[in-house]
């Protein structure tokens, strides 16, 4: 099989074999941009024949949009309690705990390619990283804000993680 991922990599990027599974991680599905963004990449990545599987880690307006464009969706377990753990002023053991989320999904799953949608998925970037796969970190948050999530999963480097960071 690994001739054969190699094989696609240099190939017409039109001819997807079936395995080339993605995994759209989506902070929110609110009606921001970041959202719409991922609906219209699932959308293009279905017509391609892409697996597509979006990871819900927050609910919100446009989730029905994304989980008709996408070809399977789950939730990350935990965000509530993550969230009551922060209130509380236990910020490093809600961050442990996204940490160890993002590795369980990632494995479980297993894609070719992870596509996080913003700064907020940092957890998914590290534990693809870790993995050896590779990442698409799409970011439209300012530089103060990026650096102020940055800090929480103690990022020395951040978007040397990710094969390509893309900005709106």
């Amino acid at each position: 099989m690994e001739s054969a991922k190699s094989e696609h990599l240099t190939g017409n990027p039109c001819d997807v074999p079936e395995y080339r599974r993605v995994l759209v991680i989506s902070h929110e599905a609110s009606r921001t941009g970041a959202s719409r963004v991922a609906v219209t990449l699932l959308a293009v990545l279905n017509e391609l024949d892409w697996n597509t599987t979006v990871v819900h880690r927050h609910g919100g307006p446009l989730r029905s949009e994304l989980d008709a464009v996408s070809k399977a969706t789950c939730n990350e377990p935990g965000w509530r309690l993550r969230g009551q753990l922060r209130r509380l002023g236990l910020g490093r053991l809600a961050c442990g705990l996204e940490n160890s989320a993002a590795e369980s999904l990632l494995k479980r799953h297993r894609p070719d390619l992870v596509w996080a949608n913003t700064v907020l998925t940092a957890p998914y970037v590290l534990a693809a990283n870790k993995l050896g796969i590779p990442v698409v970190w799409y970011s439209h948050e300012q530089a103060q804000h990026t650096q102020h999530v940055l800090r929480r999963y103690k990022y020395r480097k951040p978007f040397r993680e990710a094969e390509l960071v893309a900005c709106s």
